[in-house]
């Protein structure tokens, strides 16, 4: 899966540097979200070794701010942790999912 968004992804570099561009813009940018005013179940997943994404100022930071937010860290995990550890994630996801089946 990882092999196949790296091919994916180098193919079609050229295509999508306008919008990495942007993505790295918005991310350097004052992102006040007002995340108090979430209600709905939030589940963060985050690797704590991201080199990209800092797992403390992001993931922790935003599952502090988000009422009720459940974080799973995926230790050792980076920024690629949704490939690594694919069924650790898969397995919580289901179990998150299925707790929150009946508020929908």
């Amino acid at each position: 899966m990882l092999a196949e968004l790296r091919t994916s992804s180098f193919d079609r570099m050229r295509l999508r540097l306008e919008g990495t561009g942007n993505d790295i813009r918005q991310t350097r940018s004052d992102m006040n979200f007002h995340l108090n005013e979430i209600t709905v179940p939030v589940l963060v997943i985050h690797g704590t070794d991201d080199l990209l994404v800092p797992y403390a100022s992001n993931a922790v930071a935003l599952a502090e701010q988000v009422r009720g937010a459940e974080l799973l860290a995926i230790e050792g995990g980076e920024h690629v942790c949704l490939f690594t550890h694919l069924a650790e994630i898969r397995g919580r996801v289901s179990r998150f999912l299925g707790a929150h089946a009946n508020r929908a």
